[in-house]
């Protein structure tokens, strides 16, 4: 659970999660902020989380799987080096191969 200055402190940093620098898919130290807070619809960011495949995202939105929590932000940029096939908001589609999506 977070604290109101553990809150204060994300307010002040920089969350943009990309990989300008790094692989793609890979996230740094300096371009994510890493922290346990509680999940808010008040707090204005995203909850960044990782499934190892489109059965456990199905398994997760009825409670039989935990995704892997990464971060939260503000705001995140995804790039990928090949096509991969995603659901965004519900819906099914193809991520074209060196696409990139920013939220």
């Amino acid at each position: 659970v977070a604290s109101s200055e553990e809150d204060d402190e994300r307010d002040s940093s920089s969350e943009d999660i990309s990989d300008d620098d790094d692989e793609p898919g890979e996230l740094s130290d300096s371009d994510a902020v890493l922290r346990k807070a509680r999940q808010s619809m008040q707090d204005k960011r995203l909850d960044v989380v990782g499934v190892h495949g489109s059965f456990q995202l199905g398994a997760a939105q009825v409670g039989l799987y935990s995704a892997v929590r990464l971060a939260q932000a503000s705001r995140v940029r995804i790039t990928n080096r090949e096509a991969v096939p995603v659901e965004v908001d519900g819906e099914p589609w193809l991520f074209a191969k060196n696409g990139e999506i920013e939220i």
